[in-house]
């Protein structure tokens, strides 16, 4: 990096997840080693989920492929509106976003 890159990178901060934003990102849980018995449960809370966040910001979701994009979207489609969340086919060990889910910056402002 430039002397220039590295001042512009101190203005970099990564805000909390209770400042404004224009949407959330979740990863659907799917591992059944994980959730054994209980992934029912776990689908279901996530679509409680999505139904909250829907009506005030855009919600993406990461699914495995598919397949599994069908089934996270037919069981949204009975509680939220289509154009309130994007679905995204990336593979992933299972829902814990925080572990694997890109990380946003922006400038920090004057």
């Amino acid at each position: 990096m430039q002397t220039s890159e590295l001042e512009q990178a101190g203005d970099l901060i990564m805000p909390a997840e209770w400042e404004l934003h224009d949407s959330t990102w979740l990863s659907w849980p799917h591992n059944q080693e994980t959730w054994t018995a209980f992934l029912d449960a776990a689908e279901a809370a996530m679509v409680e989920v999505v139904a909250a966040l829907a009506p005030h910001e855009h919600v993406h979701i990461n699914v495995l492929d598919a397949d599994h994009g069908r089934h996270v979207g037919a069981l949204l489609a009975k509680q939220a509106s289509l154009e309130a969340f994007t679905l995204h086919q990336v593979p992933t060990n299972d829902a814990w976003i925080r572990d694997h889910g890109a990380i946003f910056v922006t400038r920090r402002e004057d």
